[in-house]
């Protein structure tokens, strides 16, 4: 990079490859296998854009985005994306895209909407310190039981629509939303 730094194992990054955007993990994977990382568009095809879909809790609704494939011509499978600490960001959305692009219905519940005032996404920064400071700061406002109950909650609601195979669904998330994810599958199973 323009500061001298180099890659893992050593190696000076190549500037003309897209996936020096990629996070440290991927690094080095082959350009055909990466799918979910970068802010590029989506090349497996179009996800289209997202609809509104509210999910039904024991809090009141919660509104969520529903993207969906293009071909529906039977139930497709279904994941719930929970955000990362910084809101459901514009990041989140294109991987939800991306997903929906490789033929997956894919909601995504706005967990801080649940906040005053309700919070869609931070904006990237440049002031990294300060972006993570106020994402940790709406983590620590909204209570995981809460969280992980909207995240339940919308798994049950995917399961619901009828595009979606109800049979396969499941969970993930980005940051936040990986430990949530975790949490909520083990209470979903529980139930």
């Amino acid at each position: 990079d323009p500061r001298g730094r180099r890659e893992l194992g050593g190696r000076a990054p190549d500037h003309g490859d897209p996936r020096r955007r990629a996070p440290a993990a991927v690094r080095g994977v082959r350009p055909h296998a990466v799918l979910l990382t970068g802010r590029s568009p989506a090349r497996y095809g179009r996800g289209g854009s997202a609809t509104t879909l509210p999910t039904p809790t024991d809090a009141g609704d919660l509104p969520g985005l529903l993207w969906q494939p293009e071909d529906r011509e039977r139930p497709v499978p279904g994941v719930v994306v929970l955000q990362e600490i910084f809101g459901l960001s514009d990041y989140v959305q294109q991987r939800c895209a991306d997903l929906a692009a490789l033929g997956y219905a894919v909601l995504a519940p706005q967990l801080f909407a649940r906040l005053d005032p309700p919070v869609m996404g931070l904006e990237d920064r440049e002031d990294a310190d300060s972006w993570l400071a106020e994402g940790m700061e709406l983590t620590a406002r909204l209570p995981w039981e809460r969280a992980e109950a909207d995240a339940i909650a919308a798994l049950g609601a995917l399961r619901a629509h009828g595009a979606v195979d109800r049979e396969r669904v499941g969970l993930m998330g980005f940051c936040y939303g990986g430990g949530l994810a975790f949490a909520a599958t083990a209470g979903a199973a529980a139930e």
